[in-house]
């Protein structure tokens, strides 16, 4: 499993309660192995049934006030979990006298954070405390990002930017790697992509303590540092399967992992590109990595090259294709893709070998050139390979 850093930029449990003991009387009393859980926000809630109202990663404070006795606390407390709540704190008192040990042994076995704050602490000490330490960390969350943005868009000065990077824990001398997340929304209330996206990034900090990510182009590009390619394409997938559905349609590309911050901006572009054949192609994840000899395409700085090398070398048949309602680009991508084997291509598409050479020969005379040997055939194939990348 898959293991959350201390250095993460999201705010930790445990790191809110560093001080709480003695400032505040806070003891755990179960699920400390869940003090890592990422804290989004604090909220105060005192029934089971408005359990439905969080959306996920609030601390969760109670006193009781509403309820009688202490049953209702493990049905309060299964209700949490399954909200994706970071922990709960019980104010114990005259409401909450002590906490059943059924719901101290549920706490532990789900690794679910029980802590407890005597009666004479004031909450709302407590609580806007750590109300302010979550503000903080969103500025400097926000700080990042934008530190994030000027080594990928204004890469010259990139090395100006390493004092930042490791003030907020990132490894300089460790690998980077981009991970682009592009979002389709079939519901579009804007209030729902929003919070969408907010959970998205809750659900990739509880993965992995993500440090640092950016919007652009209504895409999220999340910067991963310091992790292995396995861990990298772990995530990717389970990000994916885990927050798909019929409504919400998830694309995601990533780059190669490789030490140096100065890498991030060609590896961003070629994020972009590997997002735009997602889309196009309807696959995901995609990894830079798997891509073989087409990694030499992804890392042309210049469409602009990619585009007029596909125009002169295919543009003509494209043309023809689409003044003739013709399909004689598919067909030379198939005879290409058979080894230029007319028998392979008659049975593929079921007709005659006479046929196929005939519009084979159309094709020629279209696009002005033979294509029986290597050379012009490996023109084509890469054309080919341009074509799905623009």
């Amino acid at each position: 499993q898959m293991c959350i850093r201390d250095r993460c930029m999201a705010i930790l449990l445990r790191k809110l309660c560093e001080k709480a003991s003695y400032l505040y009387g806070m003891r755990i009393l179960a699920g400390e192995n869940g003090t890592g859980n990422i804290v989004q926000w604090i909220h105060t809630l005192e029934d089971v049934e408005t359990g439905g109202f969080i959306h996920g990663g609030e601390l969760i404070f109670t006193t009781g006030i509403a309820q009688e006795g202490n049953e209702w606390l493990l049905e309060f407390v299964e209700n949490l979990y399954e909200r994706e709540a970071s922990g709960l704190v019980v104010n114990v008192g005259p409401y909450i006298t002590s906490v059943p040990q059924e719901v101290i042994d549920y706490c532990n076995q789900m690794n679910f954070p029980l802590l407890e704050v005597p009666w004479k602490t004031r909450l709302v000490d407590i609580t806007r405390d750590f109300s302010n330490q979550i503000f903080q960390n969103e500025k400097e969350e926000e700080n990042l990002a934008d530190t994030l943005k000027n080594i990928v868009f204004d890469p010259k000065n990139a090395r100006e930017y390493l004092p930042a990077l490791a003030r907020n824990n990132f490894n300089i001398n460790g690998k980077f790697c981009i991970m682009g997340v592009d979002i389709d929304f079939l519901n579009r209330n804007v209030y729902r992509q929003k919070m969408f996206r907010a959970h998205l990034l809750r659900r990739m900090e509880r993965m992995v303590g993500t440090i640092g990510y950016f919007v652009s182009s209504e895409s999220i590009f999340i910067v991963m540092n310091d992790f292995t390619n396995e861990e990298i394409h772990e995530v990717a997938r389970r990000l994916e399967e885990q927050e798909g559905s019929e409504t919400v349609k998830l694309k995601i590309a990533v780059s190669q992992n490789e030490s140096g911050i100065e890498h991030l901006s060609g590896n961003y572009q070629k994020v972009c590109t590997l997002l735009r054949l997602a889309r196009k192609k309807g696959k995901s994840p995609l990894f830079y990595d798997e891509f073989g000899a087409r990694k030499i395409l992804l890392s042309v700085g210049d469409s602009a090259v990619l585009e007029s090398y596909y125009h002169e070398t295919l543009g003509a048949l494209e043309r023809y294709d689409r003044e003739n309602n013709t399909q004689y680009l598919d067909l030379l991508q198939q005879y290409l893709e058979m080894d230029g084997s007319v028998q392979a291509l008659a049975d593929a598409v079921y007709v005659h070998r006479n046929t196929i050479n005939y519009q084979l020969n159309k094709i020629k005379k279209i696009l002005g050139k033979d294509f029986s040997s290597l050379q012009s055939r490996f023109e084509l194939i890469l054309a080919y390979q341009i074509r799905e990348l623009l």
